[in-house]
Order: structure tokens, then C-alpha cells, then sequence
């Protein structure tokens, strides 16, 4: 057992913990970050891979995690096949490495002779109940979730990537679906189908929200959705907060709440023209 040097990981009940079951046990070394390669390497390609490097706070934030975590648990050990590495050899400067085939950990379970037959039929029935696709589905559902609460950075620079980060999971399935809807016909007036459907989407969006040009970019090339969304931030209906940043303007005393009607004219669609 590997552990790191902090209270939270060695204290007195887990090493009379250890003592009693013979467990052999060290701890890294100090500023030797070579010494946990393994569990950091886990860390970045499993943890930080499913949740990302964002900061989350609040009972919200607990609870997605708290129904992620099992997920990504299953989905690891059952479907995500890594190899071990079974010998290394130097030539020189040249580092000659060889791999085992690559298997799943579950498989691993089964195949090796200590691990308890009553275990291993534990782990049979969890397989026989788990789908692979509705398993990735659930996943990505609590993953945008779990973007959408994360806590904004007050660094400006980090503040326009959340706010990019936030406009690809809040409209990316908008532009989908009016896509497939309303597909663009392929002509000289390709620029101008944009650009309304753009106006259409924006019409749906809450007041204050951040768009960029990467969450149109099934609509055609980034040429014209840029040009698009230039020309909008120059008449005033949205406005440009940082470099492929664009926000809704908020509602205010100068400018008042967009009320949509039946039939879609407002003085929000009259910026939009």
C-alpha cells in the first residue's frame, strides 16, 4: 500500500489498521512526484478525464458527482480495456518497452488464480446487468450537468474559457436540432441562411448568455459564422466580450426584457433584423 504523507491519508488508526491485517505499507517522498506515478496517472486519465479540471462547490455539485462516480466506476473496470506493462529494456538512449494484451480489469479479476470463486461470480452477475451505451449516455447527461455548475474563475482569461465551455453544452444541441430541422441549401445565398438561423437560435437563448462561434459551426464555415456574429455585435444585439466571446445583452432600464409574441415580432427580433 502507497499512500501520500498527509494527515488525511496516514494517521494512527490506519497504520494499527494495517498492523493487525500485515499489511505492508510506505509513503511517497516529499516533492518526489515520480514516487505515486500510478495513482496520479489514474487520476488525470480516469478522474479528471470524466469530470474535468473545473472547481465545484455546493450540494448540487455533490450530488452529480455522487451519481457519476458509480458510473465511471462500472464503465472503467467492465468495458475499458489497458495494458500492463510486462518488461522494459535500454539500448543506449533508446527505452524498449513491452506491453501485455490489452484487458479489461474485470477480465483481469477472472483470469487470476487469487482472486475467490464466489468473487468472481459476483462479478459475472454486476456484467450481466450493465449496457455499455446506456452506461456512456447517463455519463455524458451528468458530465454536461456537472460543466454547468461549475464555479467561474474570477481570471479573465479563465472567465472567457468557462464561458466558452458553458455556450458548447448550453447550445450545441439548439444548433442540432434546427439544423436537422431546417437544413441549408447550398447556393450563393448560403451566408444569408446562416445568419437567420443564428438570429433564430439567439431568439431562443436567455438574456445574459454567452455564445461563440465554435457552437455554430454546424451550420457552415467559421469564416461566415464569424462575419455573422460581427455583424450582430455591430448593430448592438449581441455584444463582444472577449475574443470569439459574444453575450446577450442583459435587461435593463436602456434595454428592456424581450417579449416574444405568436407571432414572433418584438422589439428583440427588430435588433436582430
Amino acid at each position: 500500500m502507497i499512500f501520500d504523507n498527509g494527515s488525511e491519508f496516514i494517521n494512527e488508526p490506519l497504520i494499527r489498521w494495517c498492523i493487525d491485517r500485515s499489511i505492508t505499507y510506505t509513503r511517497s517522498r516529499p516533492y518526489k512526484k515520480n514516487d505515486q506515478a500510478w495513482i496520479e496517472q489514474k487520476n488525470g486519465s480516469v478522474v479528471r478525464g470524466a469530470t474535468g479540471r473545473d472547481r465545484y462547490e455546493g450540494k448540487r455539485a455533490f450530488k452529480i458527482l455522487s451519481e457519476l462516480y458509480p458510473l465511471l466506476i462500472l464503465h472503467h473496470n467492465y468495458f475499458q480495456p489497458c495494458q500492463k506493462l510486462v518488461s522494459k529494456s535500454r539500448a543506449g538512449v533508446k527505452v524498449h518497452k513491452i506491453h501485455d494484451k490489452a484487458t479489461t480489469p474485470y477480465q483481469r479479476a477472472l483470469d487470476s488464480p487469487h482472486v475467490l470463486e464466489s468473487a468472481k461470480e459476483k462479478l459475472r452477475e454486476i456484467k450481466a446487468t450493465l449496457n455499455v451505451a446506456d452506461l456512456t449516455r447517463k455519463m455524458i447527461a451528468l458530465q454536461n450537468e456537472l460543466k454547468l455548475v461549475a464555479i467561474d474563475i474570477p481570471n479573465p482569461v479563465m472567465a472567457a474559457k468557462v464561458a466558452q465551455r458553458n455556450a458548447v453544452y448550453k447550445f450545441s444541441n439548439q444548433v442540432r436540432e434546427l439544423d436537422r430541422a431546417k437544413p441549408i441549401s447550398e447556393n450563393n445565398d448560403k451566408t444569408i441562411n446562416i445568419s437567420k438561423t443564428i438570429k433564430q437560435i439567439l431568439q431562443t437563448c436567455e438574456s445574459g448568455s454567452h455564445v461563440r462561434p465554435g457552437d455554430f459551426l454546424s451550420l457552415g464555415s467559421r469564416g461566415a459564422i464569424n462575419l455573422c456574429l460581427m455583424r450582430l455585435s455591430r448593430k448592438g444585439t449581441i455584444k463582444r466580450v472577449s475574443q470569439g466571446v459574444y453575450q446577450l445583452p442583459i435587461p435593463s432600464d436602456f434595454y428592456p426584457t424581450p417579449n416574444f409574441t405568436a407571432t414572433g415580432t418584438n422589439n428583440f427580433e427588430a435588433n436582430l433584423s
